[in-house]
């Protein structure tokens, strides 16, 4: 299955159509007259076997290419279930701003190009509030851990998304250097106090993502989240269940960032981190320059000597040289949740494959060939099955298995970045003056700049 690619044109349509999309005001982003449940787009009297599906996806960067295959599996299943239509993967771009463009170009322009779309969990907002996604029954989630299965509804708890693969922030440590971590992992206080002391082995020290992008808009809410003592589930968000800044939630906000800045410019004393996205912290990480990482799961497989014999990697192995263990805190969910496109002429079949992508068998396959399952399931080494070798043959430690209680006890405490159609603009606003507070010269400088703070995100948060 070789995947076909958007074109490129669509992209030049896009922000102009985005702008188009929502209107400023509330953070809520669902119809109001949406049905508490729905039984899902009723199955046609024919079958679909002429129809070609296509499933946009971003790229798959595991070795497995797991992703694909289980796409696969579902054209093969099509010799027992000859009335299901073949399934074609559109690959997007790999930068998540892009292939945020693209999707929103092919469903704002009403092609009926796309039956289903892999959308960033951040992303479903907009894409509801603009018409642009059908409704699903809330049964499609179940089985999921509590946290995954919000990133997919509205604070009305209906389901407009179906998680298929999540993602959570890890710490990765020189395991050669400190030994195996303590259960449960360090506190802060005790990787700031194996910091000073390794301080001479190691240039950046703390790796983390902290350049002028998404990461660091997921850095910067990990901080404040902290200073929150957040609960799983949104963060800076009201009891109403909208995105909001407002009392102890501004001040969390003003904190964060200036704990932020303490830690780059002395905790960590790591101003390279500063220029950094996964790529190049991980890059730093297995050069030997830093003793902590902050990175997602895929780091774990992509690290390993056993995946990758190139270079310095090929004395670099999990287990031996570095282990994972759980971030302090809260950390930020990430991941990808599948949606029927509203111009889907087959949006029933588009259901059946999301059912099939997020079934028990889909799921246990995604963790063996190295993404995190959304299937609490899928975790626990009683109920987990081998992925069936037509699918992906591989040994029982294959993926992320070997890190799999690890991810789960992330997840289970993990916060959702904001609930809002605006999250772009929310976004971009925290970039840029997490940028300004990370660069001040002094901490009053840093105080000074994130004071403004609050104010900037909560007009973002609204589309002001």
């Amino acid at each position: 299955m070789s995947p076909a690619r958007i074109r490129a044109a669509a992209l030049a349509a896009a922000t102009l159509l985005l702008i188009g999309g929502c209107s400023a005001g509330t953070s809520s982003f669902a119809p109001s007259d949406a049905p508490s449940d729905t039984p899902g787009p009723p199955r046609p009297a024919a079958g679909a076997a002429g129809y070609t599906l296509k499933i946009a996806m971003g790229e798959d960067f595991t070795t497995s290419r797991i992703d694909y295959r289980l796409v696969q599996a579902w054209n093969d299943s099509r010799k027992q279930h000859p009335e299901r239509p073949r399934a074609e993967v559109v690959e997007l771009t790999s930068d998540s701003d892009p292939e945020h463009a693209e999707l929103a170009a092919e469903g704002q322009l009403g092609s009926s190009a796309l039956d289903v779309v892999s959308l960033d969990v951040t992303w479903i907002p907009e894409f509801v509030k603009a018409g642009l996604v059908h409704q699903l029954p809330n049964r499609m989630l179940d089985g999921m851990i509590p946290v995954v299965r919000q990133s997919g509804q509205d604070e009305k708890h209906r389901t407009w998304a179906v998680p298929f693969r999540t993602d959570v922030g890890l710490l990765y440590y020189r395991k050669d250097q400190l030994g195996p971590a303590p259960s449960g992992g360090w506190t802060w206080q005790q990787i700031n106090h194996l910091l000073s002391g390794n301080q001479a082995k190691f240039k950046d020290r703390y790796a983390t993502q902290l350049k002028q992008y998404e990461g660091l808009t997921v850095n910067a809410l990990e901080s404040v989240a902290g200073d929150l003592n957040a609960a799983p589930g949104p963060v800076l968000t009201g009891k109403d269940g909208q995105a909001s800044i407002s009392g102890d939630t501004s001040k969390a906000v003003v904190k964060g960032l200036v704990d932020l800045w303490t830690d780059v410019n002395y905790t960590w004393d790591n101003k390279s981190s500063l220029s950094m996205d996964e790529a190049s912290s991980q890059a730093a990480f297995t050069a030997g320059q830093a003793l902590f990482m902050r990175n997602w799961p895929y780091a774990y497989e992509a690290m390993d000597s056993r995946k990758n014999q190139k270079g310095s990697a090929a004395e670099f192995r999990a287990g031996t040289a570095y282990g994972v263990t759980a971030l302090p805190g809260a950390t930020v969910l990430g991941g990808w949740d599948l949606a029927v496109a509203k111009n889907s002429p087959h949006a029933y079949w588009a259901q059946q494959l999301i059912a099939f992508l997020t079934s028990p068998t889909s799921q246990d396959c995604l963790l063996q060939g190295g993404n995190p399952p959304v299937l609490a399931s899928s975790y626990d080494d009683n109920q987990r099955r081998p992925c069936p070798a037509a699918v992906y043959s591989a040994p029982p430690d294959a993926g992320l298995v070997p890190i799999a209680t690890t991810i789960k006890d992330q997840l289970d405490r993990a916060v959702l970045r904001p609930r809002t159609p605006y999250y772009s603009d929310f976004s971009q606003t925290l970039q840029a003056e997490a940028t300004r507070v990370l660069r001040a010269p002094s901490r009053g400088a840093a105080e000074r700049i994130a004071e403004q703070v609050p104010a900037k995100l909560r007009a973002a948060l609204t589309g002001h």
